[in-house]
């Protein structure tokens, strides 16, 4: 995925989650915290598995 973004308007940049984690700073994380997305307040019953992470932080 990487190499097919690299040349375009809008590269793709894969992080793990230490990484992601980091791009909070010092904002406090909403429950559930950073997860993957199929655990993101899943509701949905079969829901599609996507391999993302999701996050929502608040300014303390």
């Amino acid at each position: 995925m990487v190499e097919l973004y690299r040349g375009s308007a809008t590269p793709a940049f894969l992080r793990d989650r230490p990484q992601i984690r980091a791009l909070f700073g010092g904002l406090d994380l909403v429950e559930p915290g950073l997860v993957d997305i199929n655990h993101w307040h899943n509701d949905v019953p079969d829901p599609p598995q996507l391999s993302n992470s999701a996050g929502l932080a608040r300014i303390p």
